[in-house]
C-alpha cells in the first residue's frame, strides 16, 4: 500500500469511527443479550443473532442483533457508503 492510499485509507477509518461515536446516544450495551452463540443468517459483511432486550431485568422485545465483521473496515466501498 502505497503512503497515499495508507493516509487515505486512515482518513476512511477516522470519519467510520466518527459516525459510530455520533450514534452512541443508541447505545444499548448491557440490555442487549445473546439467546444463542450460533447466527441465524450471513451476509458478506454480518452475522444475524437473535437475542433478548432487557430493561430493569425484564425482557422488554426480541431482537436480530446484526454484527459486523471486523474485516469490513479495510473495505473502502463499505468504508465509503457509511462516510458519505
Amino acid at each position: 500500500m502505497s503512503t497515499s492510499s495508507t493516509s487515505s485509507y486512515r482518513s476512511w477509518k477516522e470519519e467510520l469511527e466518527a459516525k459510530i461515536v455520533s450514534l452512541r446516544n443508541y447505545n444499548l450495551s448491557g440490555q442487549i443479550v445473546f439467546e444463542d452463540t450460533i447466527s441465524k443468517a450471513r451476509g458478506g459483511y454480518c452475522d444475524v443473532y437473535v437475542g433478548r432486550w432487557t430493561r430493569q431485568g425484564r425482557v422488554v422485545y426480541r431482537v436480530a442483533i446484526k454484527n459486523l465483521r471486523v474485516h469490513i473496515l479495510q473495505d473502502r466501498d463499505f468504508v465509503k457508503v457509511w462516510t458519505d
